[in-house]
């Protein structure tokens, strides 16, 4: 089975990753200003997880950064 090429894998994740962005800008930004009775509201959840769910990925993200560089320095005896 052949893999894809380095161009199409860019390319597959170039439009998702704007294809993401624009939804959560979407989200975030226009739809708090829609009727809460409007049909576009069922194609998104709750505004308060568009809120929230950013700020636990990047606490995540940091966690596991500093428990990454704790370990390297725990090895290299440097604490």
């Amino acid at each position: 089975r052949e893999m894809p090429s380095d161009k199409t894998a860019g390319t597959m994740l170039l439009v998702s990753s704007c294809a993401c962005f624009s939804y959560y800008t979407f989200w975030v930004l226009v739809m708090p200003f829609v009727d809460n009775d409007h049909v576009l509201q069922s194609y998104f959840p709750d505004r308060m997880i568009g809120l929230v769910a950013p700020f636990l990925v990047a606490w995540t993200v940091l966690m596991l950064t500093f428990a990454y560089i704790g370990l390297v320095m725990i090895q290299k005896k440097q604490i």
